[in-house]
């Protein structure tokens, strides 16, 4: 897995440094340990070899120093001084007499220096002279590192060799994984939020912590799962409920509550449209301006209660009117009604206004024991081809002034438009 972290560090390697740097450490001190071991083992083995060589050469010097052979002394003094673990030699004649051989080497190990007595062959009590035999000590230094080293290699080569192998299980049985499961949860989206984690890796008796983690995952995605479904259900929920309400709110907006009709801002959306089909299919289009008479009379006479009601009993007589499902009615201010009648010619609009106004004349409000007697005026207008709605809504309200001024309880329609010679 690559990232652009600076300050990311794989795990592997820190695993890798930290096995290493450990395991050198510890066959450092194993090597220091068996260091002091090989030192003592080879000083006693250097100081073993000096008492086997002195103690050979030691009954023939007595010999040569009983025949008095100068010059063969001094040979086997050379001799001996010329052994590898010897340093130098030098043999005292009780007649003051010296022989010397070998390297001058310093007296400050007085473990490496021995001393032995030359006695008379035959006679044990008798001494010829004093042997002193000086160990090499370069020689043992050099046993010692040759030792040393030969087991430090073995011992580095064994540390690399374990690192080696102990990285690789390291690597294969937790890096590996874990980098799978880094990989997982770095990539993991919305839209990915269901897919299962699956981690590769060689089949293992029983489970371990990254089993753990798996079925953590496992545990979380099932979580969100079940959070992120019941957020959606709750969305779905509220988005229906607001729906209803604004259903609601948009029908309390387009229904007057007093009338059952249309209110003023459905008729302006709702009469486009009808304008709109008559422009384009060439049908008829009729409207009636509609006005209770002398309804501030009865406001004043009866009251506001009373009025409201004579409103009501209007606007469901005009509803109740119509063709349902073609025709409709919209309250279009205080006492005024606007009634729409889509596919209606001018002549048949003038008799739909006729029937109402009769409807009504006929069908006084009732209002508790009260009985008002009402009348209304009504002007008829028909849409003309390319016409724009508002000069239709103003000639037939220009009728209905027309019936108002003339009397009242009465239909005024405009002239029917001229065909032609």
């Amino acid at each position: 897995m690559r990232t652009t972290d600076p300050q990311f560090r794989p795990l592997a390697l820190k695993l890798t440094r930290t096995i290493f740097v450990w395991a050198t450490v510890c066959a450092l001190a194993f090597g220091a340990f068996q260091a002091v071991l090989v030192y003592q083992s080879e000083r006693q083995r250097f100081v073993e070899e000096l008492d086997r060589v002195a103690t050979t050469t030691v009954p023939l010097l007595s010999v040569l120093l009983w025949d008095i052979e100068p010059a063969a002394v001094q040979r086997q003094v050379d001799l001996l001084s010329q052994r590898s673990d010897v340093g130098s030699v030098r043999l005292v004649v009780s007649t003051g007499q010296a022989f010397a051989a070998g390297r001058a080497m310093p007296a400050d190990d007085d473990g490496m220096r021995r001393v032995f007595v030359v006695p008379a062959p035959g006679d044990e009590d008798a001494m010829l002279g004093s042997l002193t035999v000086q160990g090499d000590l370069r020689n043992l230094w050099l046993q010692v590192a040759h030792s040393v080293g030969v087991m430090l290699l073995g011992l580095g080569f064994l540390t690399l060799m374990m690192c080696a192998v102990m990285a690789w299980v390291v690597h294969a049985t937790f890096v590996r994984p874990l980098r799978q499961v880094a990989r997982f949860a770095t990539e993991l989206t919305p839209q990915t939020l269901t897919t299962p984690l699956h981690v590769r890796r060689a089949q293992l008796a029983g489970r371990d912590e990254i089993d753990l983690v798996v079925d953590g995952f496992a545990l979380l995605q099932r979580s969100l799962r079940s959070h992120i479904d019941e957020l959606d259900e709750r969305v779905a929920q509220r988005t229906r409920e607001l729906e209803d309400a604004l259903g609601a709110i948009r029908a309390l907006s387009m229904t007057d509550p007093l009338t059952g009709c249309l209110t003023r801002l459905a008729f302006n959306e709702r009469m486009a449209q009808e304008v709109q089909r008559a422009q384009r299919y060439g049908r008829p289009l009729a409207v009636l301006f509609v006005d209770i008479d002398h309804f501030k009379r009865i406001n004043d006479r009866y009251g506001h209660l009373v009025g409201d009601a004579a409103i009501a009993h209007v606007g469901e007589l005009l509803r109740a009117h119509l063709r349902e499902g073609i025709d409709w009615v919209a309250r279009y201010g205080g006492e005024e009604f606007v009634v729409v009648l889509p596919e209606t010619t001018l002549e048949a609009a003038l008799l739909t206004g006729e029937r109402l106004r009769a409807a009504q004349a006929a069908q006084p409000c009732v209002h508790g024991e009260l009985r008002v007697k009402q009348t209304l005026s009504v002007g008829v207008a028909a849409w003309r081809q390319g016409e724009a709605l508002e000069a239709l809504l103003q000639r037939a309200d220009n009728l209905l002034y027309e019936a108002k001024s003339g009397g009242r309880n009465r239909v005024v329609c405009e002239p029917p438009p001229l065909t032609g010679p």
